[in-house]
């Protein structure tokens, strides 16, 4: 799945591993650019289900995606983030101040990450 998609597809593997044991194993989940979907102790039940054979989970992200980023807790979270992609002057000015925020999200990735990066020559 894509984006929103991604996500929906994440829960969706999620569910088919954990409530249908008929299905063929490990259910394979495959997203590009999708948000983060679960809390914490989502994610490590995910990854338990990953190391037991029942579940992967491909994850495929441009480097500095925004969709990939979030969601996040704090709005200040996400001023930090807009900040550092738009304005380095501007961040630096916000992390002076001691307003930028740090990774206090409530959502977390789950799965093997492959992040696309593209070379500046």
């Amino acid at each position: 799945g894509h984006s929103l998609g991604g996500a929906l597809a994440t829960l969706f593997g999620f569910y088919a591993s954990s409530f249908h044991p008929s299905l063929p194993r490990p259910v394979t989940v495959v997203s590009v650019a999708s948000p983060r979907v679960g809390n914490l102790e989502f994610a490590r039940t995910f990854a338990r289900f990953e190391s037991y054979g029942c579940l992967r989970h491909l994850r495929i992200a441009n480097h500095k995606d925004p969709v990939t980023l979030g969601p996040t807790v704090s709005s200040k979270r996400a001023l930090t983030l807009a900040t550092m992609m738009l304005s380095p002057l501007g961040y630096a000015a916000l992390k002076l101040s001691g307003r930028d925020a740090g990774a206090e999200e409530t959502y977390y990735h789950t799965g093997m990450k492959m992040k696309l990066r593209k070379e500046m020559v």
